[in-house]
């Protein structure tokens, strides 16, 4: 029987370092200080730093502390690589290739999420006398929505569903137990509709499970998990019908019902100020100025700094409005680059993976393709007229769309966006025609990274 191989770092607890570990497997080892064998997750505390370690994995530069929102931004009009130190050239340039580093250290990075929550999943918790049930179901619940989340995204970047076109595409393998043998029978590529089931079944454990608090916008709770739960649908709507559309109507309603509200005008930039929890806030990973990324960070990487390889698109200009306060995120630097500078404005920000103004879009997207146009007029014009905007008459998908692009830029949605809506990658004046692939082709699919087809018979992706 063959293994499935990534390379999986150690895990040193309480907030220290993470380093790396020679063996490569899907069958995560942990160093010393987390031996699960010798001493199994039983207490809560020890439940606690496992899923710490499972956040810690989710910020590291790799994931969404750097290149999963880059290539979401870089792949698209929103953004390009413009090379300054070399980064992300490759993927700017859709000639990725399965010996790549950024791709190969992403689908590791994601795994180890996934390898710390099934650790979190399958541990037998002792209570003590001053403990309660609850505490380890919420944790729990954490553990089942970061490892659909986790596998959601390797599934929209390994994922051939875009190219295929199918339900059957092959996306990734779902790995749902640490310490079991990983055969070719549980660790195989599942189709889209069978991860589809897996992640909503995760999802649906999660949601009974978690608690009613949701006053933390640092760790998962009941209002992020609805939050993901109206993302898979909408993402997997135009494979599997407007019934999901439904469900992410639903769960997107559901979770504002749970409290927020839309950031105004006034406050728009500052919400993205470092270390700052706001009103519009549904999930962040939280970065201390003594916990951040340094040059690895989406700040070096967007910013004006000896790191800052990623410019934004010219005509990105073109698609703001004069009085939207949204535009001013745009800068141009000394050397003339347009640049990202309002989201992002140091190494120690939050990343902000969820906020409320996403769930309001749900809504008014939803709406729109189920024909409830007068409600997603009225939904869309929540967000417009609080970005200095005169409201819109009327309401139609491009429209929707359009303000999603305006709120979400330099966040990591736009090549998703893209995707979902089965369009073309467009053309900005930086690319040239090689660079605009369209929607079917095989480069809209990250590669299978090479160290693990080394090792294991998973099958790569067509093209590559």
């Amino acid at each position: 029987m063959k293994k499935l191989f990534y390379p999986l770092a150690s895990l040193v607890l309480m907030g220290s370092a993470l380093t790396s570990c020679t063996q490569d497997s899907l069958e995560p080892e942990i160093a010393t200080q987390l031996d699960i064998e010798k001493e199994p997750v039983t207490s809560i505390a020890r439940l606690n730093m496992v899923l710490n370690g499972a956040y810690k994995y989710m910020q590291a530069t790799p994931y969404y502390g750097r290149d999963y929102v880059i290539y979401n931004e870089v792949r698209t009009d929103n953004a390009y690589s413009a090379a300054y130190s070399g980064r992300f050239l490759y993927e700017t340039d859709f000639r990725t290739l399965l010996t790549h580093s950024y791709p190969a250290d992403t689908w590791v990075g994601i795994y180890k999420v996934v390898g710390m929550a099934n650790i979190a999943i399958q541990s037998d918790i002792t209570l003590n006398i001053n403990e309660n049930q609850a505490t380890v179901d919420q944790y729990k619940a954490e553990a089942y929505a970061l490892r659909a989340l986790a596998h959601f995204d390797l599934m929209k970047l390994y994922g051939q569903q875009h190219v295929t076109r199918s339900t059957s595409s092959l996306t990734v393998p779902y790995i749902t137990r640490y310490g079991a043998t990983i055969t070719e029978e549980n660790s195989y590529r599942l189709t889209l509709a069978e991860i589809k089931t897996a992640i909503e079944n995760d999802l649906a454990t999660a949601l009974d499970l978690v608690g009613p608090n949701v006053s933390s916008k640092v760790r998962i709770n009941q209002q992020s998990i609805l939050a993901i739960k109206a993302r898979v649908a909408m993402y997997m709507a135009p494979f599997f019908g407007d019934a999901e559309y439904q469900t992410a109507l639903d769960a997107s309603q559901q979770a504002i019902a749970l409290g927020g509200e839309i950031i105004n005008k006034d406050e728009f930039l500052s919400s993205f100020a470092a270390g700052v929890v706001t009103k519009n806030s549904v999930f962040e990973l939280q970065f201390l100025d003594n916990d951040n990324l340094g040059n690895g960070s989406l700040y070096n990487i967007y910013g004006n700094t000896n790191y800052g390889d990623i410019v934004a698109a010219e005509n990105v200009v073109t698609i703001f409005d004069a009085l939207d306060v949204r535009a001013g995120v745009l800068n141009v630097d000394s050397y003339g680059d347009l640049r990202n500078e309002g989201k992002y404005v140091d190494r120690a920000d939050n990343v902000k993976l969820i906020r409320f103004e996403e769930l309001i879009l749900n809504i008014a997207e939803c709406q729109v393709r189920l024909n409830q146009n007068t409600e997603a007029l009225s939904t869309l014009n929540r967000i417009v007229t609080n970005r200095g905007l005169d409201a819109y008459t009327t309401a139609d998908l491009a429209t929707v769309l359009l303000e999603r692009r305006r709120e979400l830029m330099f966040e990591g949605f736009r090549f998703d966006d893209l995707m979902r809506n089965g369009q073309d990658i467009p053309a900005i004046s930086e690319r040239t025609a090689n660079n605009t692939p369209a929607y079917g082709d095989y480069r809209l699919a990250f590669p299978i990274p090479q160290a693990e087809t080394n090792v294991s018979s998973i099958q790569q992706n067509q093209g590559h």
